[in-house]
């Protein structure tokens, strides 16, 4: 599901083979070299004698002119795409909802014929820096289109890719990026509310989206970065040392390549926040919302093991020894019915139990259980404690109120989890053992925080 992929970069002129970026980049090149036919019957008309290899040098030099014009062709096509998009994104939803919220002209009373779609401090969570980011690309695509009217063999891009585009999308999708958890967090919460909700599915029916929804649209912009660097580079790599460009697009491509790393964290971090929404999204029955700072660590098809089944391996265990080390015997032997199969997703915040249920047009997953891992605990099992293999053992110690579900949690918990195999299992250990180490440094943190506004409260008060 990931959106992005790692860039591979040689200081070197040549096309590296170490990653899906670096592979489609020497694809790009060979695609267009194999559009032989035209060039070649040109060649063959001409009745003259010359030298073979010069023949096919200038077919190769045709050829990579045809390639560096193709990618320099595609890079406006996204722009024109992306800009069109953007302008879909503010005229449909941005506008609309920022008129709702303005008072009517030479008004002197605010407006208050309707209930509001939403607040403004809603539609900045929601919209965050996209009116600038439109502005933006609105003025690339104006340079692009203005050069391409002049674009001849020996004209340069590198100069519009670097002071136009390169030199700002750090500060704008820096932003962006950087909010993209409240953005997706704001949508999610607004779904749920019946004005805001009406508003949406009325503006999704417009023709001019061709399908998309707000949603897609405010996804579009944190794979844009990405997009960028694999098409600097490919332009960058078809274009031959004795261009006049070639020096320009090295140093932007580097360049570009940087900014990538360097913002490649936060554009995981935005497909995976685009992983919870899709899995809340799917739920049925969870006693919870989506939270921005929740985090998709890991999730796979695990066995609960109920008391009743570890009472059953337990006798049989002391029964037959040489069950204990057969776990063919051993599982046959326990009780069936007492161990549920169960899709489990640990969060940066919680594990969590589903059901998968396959529906008219889609699959959700009901909720089933569900525990806190603030205070929690987590151990491997030995098979000779339990009677089964490959198992762990997670306890809460939190009594009180669960802030998730918001019921009565009487006493500690503790849930007993079984794995397909050994490697399965210390991974599980591990992704837990991380996550309530977090959460416990969270806590210290929030604790820290109090008391330091306590004790300024006091100080105030003195």
């Amino acid at each position: 599901m990931a959106k992005t992929k790692r860039l591979s970069f040689d200081d070197r002129y040549t096309h590296s083979s170490s990653s899906s970026f670096a592979n489609s980049i020497e694809s790009g090149v060979s695609q267009h070299r194999g559009r032989r036919v035209p060039v070649q019957g040109m060649m063959d008309s001409v009745d003259y004698y010359c030298d073979e290899d010069m023949v096919h040098g200038v077919l190769d030099h045709e050829y990579i002119h045809q390639a560096r014009d193709t990618l320099i062709h595609e890079l406006y096509q996204n722009e024109k795409a992306y800009v069109e998009s953007l302008d879909l994104l503010v005229k449909l939803f941005i506008q609309p909802l920022r008129q709702q919220l303005e008072p009517p002209p030479n008004s002197r009373f605010p407006r208050a014929t309707k209930t509001p779609v939403c607040t403004q401090r809603e539609m900045r969570w929601l919209f965050c820096n996209l009116e600038d980011i439109h502005r933006f690309h609105r003025s690339i695509l104006t340079v692009v289109e203005q050069r391409l009217r002049i674009f001849g063999p020996t004209q340069i891009i590198s100069d519009i890719l670097h002071d136009h585009i390169f030199e700002h999308l750090g500060k704008y999708y820096g932003t962006y990026l950087d909010r993209y958890d409240i953005i997706i967090t704001t949508y999610s919460r607004l779904q749920k509310y019946a004005p805001f909700r009406k508003f949406v599915e009325a503006t999704q029916r417009d023709e001019r989206l061709k399908g998309a929804n707000l949603l897609s649209l405010l996804q579009i912009p944190a794979g844009c970065i990405s997009s960028y660097a694999q098409i600097f580079i490919q332009l960058a790599n078809a274009t031959p040392p004795d261009h006049p460009d070639y020096a320009g697009l090295y140093h932007v491509k580097r360049s570009i390549f940087g900014l990538y790393e360097e913002i490649r964290p936060k554009i995981d971090q935005a497909d995976n926040i685009d992983q919870v929404l899709m899995l809340h999204q799917a739920f049925v029955d969870a006693p919870f919302d989506l939270h921005e700072d929740r985090r998709l660590i890991l999730q796979g098809e695990l066995t609960r093991v109920s008391a009743k089944a570890q009472q059953s391996t337990r006798h049989y265990s002391l029964l037959s020894l040489d069950a204990l080390r057969n776990p063919v015997q051993r599982l046959s032997a326990a009780a069936d019915s007492a161990k549920n199969e169960r899709l489990v997703i640990l969060f940066s915040d919680l594990l969590l139990y589903v059901q998968a249920r396959q529906e008219a047009k889609r699959t959700v997953l009901v909720y089933k259980d569900h525990m806190d891992l603030h205070y929690a605990q987590v151990r491997a099992l030995p098979v000779e404690e339990i009677g089964l293999p490959h198992c762990f053992e997670i306890t809460s110690s939190f009594t009180g109120i669960d802030a998730l579900s918001g019921t009565w949690v009487a006493s500690p918990r503790s849930h007993t989890l079984q794995t397909r195999n050994a490697e399965e299992e210390e991974n599980w250990v591990y992704q837990l053992s991380s996550v309530i180490a977090e959460l416990a440094k969270g806590n210290v943190r929030m604790r820290q925080r109090q008391g330091s506004d306590q004790s300024d409260r006091t100080n105030r008060s003195n």
